[in-house]
């Protein structure tokens, strides 16, 4: 294999034009002190690829896209879930520790079987303190909604370690992965909903050009050039994710014997047939381009009102975004008087929703209630 360097055609994960743009769709709200979720779909992988590009080459990046992060004024840690092989709240704050201390190390080590999780949180707020007294920084959690040992306590630690003194020097980037969005609904992180949506962004699919890009990137590491044939089947079977681009490409790296084509020998292999099956089931899809709802391949368009579907349809083309109830009224009640609604209607609409969401199976918790300011459909299976 050719190792891909600073250097190569092929060094940025996806088309330069990607990266640019989730780089500024990500540190534009870091750089007004916010903090940001990355939401990526079930089994679509380069999210973590990214995000460790967009960090690893953040003073490029700023310069081309005149954005005023960079490594003289910024500082990031990375933390990863996986790094740990038991994880729970005292590991995951130590490793947590681990990595500030590698901006800024401890004069002397210190003893970890002597420490506890609220010793922990100490320590986490002075070292924090210590760096933000010379750069902002940017704490990268990911995995976050598969830390199932996290409760009020956790997730207070993640608020008590950026007090309001340093609140303005301190952002959290949130990376979700698989069901995790869903997860995210539950009662116990209402403790950081004000952090977690605060900005969310999208990582569920890649252009037409990142996809012939990836196959050309594969082909360049593997040192092989795709017949039209096999770049074709790779597209099909892959369906854009990268995941399956790299599974494909790496397939199809000696032919396609014994099979006749590209496309039979890929559907009949057994690492992507693995892959597909370990996909979850489809769950709750709603899809405006075709004007259907449908719960597990069954369409259930007969089961909502036709206000009702206008207002799901409505939500999937704004998926992670915040919806007003202002916009919900103009969805439902459009060119109709103001005085034709109130929020106790509008209650009773989303109330009504839930319920049929309830009753067919899904999650009613994808509607997420934003407190004073409306309503986020929060989920991976919406088809914009």
């Amino acid at each position: 294999m050719i190792k891909i360097t600073k250097d190569s055609p092929f060094y940025y994960p996806l088309t330069p034009q990607t990266v640019n743009h989730y780089f500024q769709t990500i540190f534009t709200p870091i750089l007004n002190h916010q903090c940001v979720t990355v939401e990526s779909a079930p089994r679509f992988g380069g999210l973590m690829r990214l995000i460790r590009f967009l960090v690893g080459n953040i003073d490029e990046l700023s310069q081309n896209n005149h954005l005023p992060v960079n490594s003289q004024t910024f500082r990031f840690v990375i933390v990863n879930q996986e790094e740990l092989v038991d994880c729970n709240a005292k590991t995951y704050l130590s490793l947590f520790y681990q990595k500030l201390a590698e901006i800024i190390p401890d004069a002397q080590p210190l003893n970890w079987s002597e420490i506890t999780a609220n010793d922990l949180v100490t320590l986490l707020k002075t070292k924090i303190e210590i760096i933000t007294a010379r750069w902002d920084l940017v704490i990268v959690l990911r995995g976050l909604g598969h830390l199932d040992f996290a409760d009020k306590f956790f997730w207070g630690s993640l608020k008590a370690v950026r007090p309001p003194g340093i609140r303005d020097k301190v952002r959290y980037l949130f990376i979700t992965y698989a069901d995790a969005p869903e997860k995210l609904t539950d009662d116990k992180y209402l403790f950081i909903e004000d952090l977690l949506f605060q900005n969310i962004v999208k990582f569920d699919s890649v252009s037409p050009d990142d996809i012939d890009y990836l196959i050309n990137r594969w082909g360049f590491t593997l040192n092989k050039t795709y017949t039209p044939s096999e770049t074709s089947a790779i597209k099909t079977i892959s369906q854009g994710n990268p995941i399956l681009i790299k599974y494909a490409c790496f397939c199809l790296e000696n032919g396609c014997q014994p099979f006749s084509t590209p496309l039979e020998y890929l559907q009949n292999n057994h690492y992507i047939k693995n892959f597909f099956m370990s996909l979850p089931a489809p769950g709750l899809v709603i899809d405006p381009s075709r004007g259907d709802i449908t719960f597990n391949g069954l369409s259930l368009l007969d089961r909502f009102s036709p206000g009702e579907c206008d207002l799901l349809f409505h939500f999937a083309k704004n998926q992670g975004k915040l919806i007003s109830k202002d916009d919900i009224a103009n969805c439902i009640w459009a060119g109709e008087a103001e005085t034709s609604f109130s929020d106790w209607a509008i209650s009773q609409w989303i109330k009504r929703l839930r319920s049929k969401l309830k009753q067919i199976g899904a999650n009613p918790g994808v509607i997420k209630t934003i407190r004073g300011r409306g309503y986020l459909f929060f989920s991976n299976l919406l088809r914009p």
